[in-house]
């Protein structure tokens, strides 16, 4: 099973980058090197990733929909 550590960031919530692992163990410790470095991180195996990258896509479309909403 292929696991997927996901930086998110912390102001927005959106994710930022992603580092595919083949073992949970590696998964974690990028995770805890993305938070090391000031990102939020979370661990997901490749079928959730995929479900959450659609998620968090369809919000990022909104936020911008919304701020050229605004500029008009």
């Amino acid at each position: 099973m292929s696991y997927v550590a996901q930086a998110i960031d912390k102001n927005t919530g959106f994710f930022v980058t992603c580092t595919h692992c083949e073992s949970k163990e590696m998964a974690v410790r990028t995770a805890k090197y993305y938070r090391s470095i000031g990102y939020n991180a979370k661990v997901f195996t490749e079928d959730k990733y995929e479900q959450a990258n659609k998620e968090n896509y369809n919000k990022l479309r909104e936020q911008i929909k919304l701020q050229k909403e605004r500029m008009c």
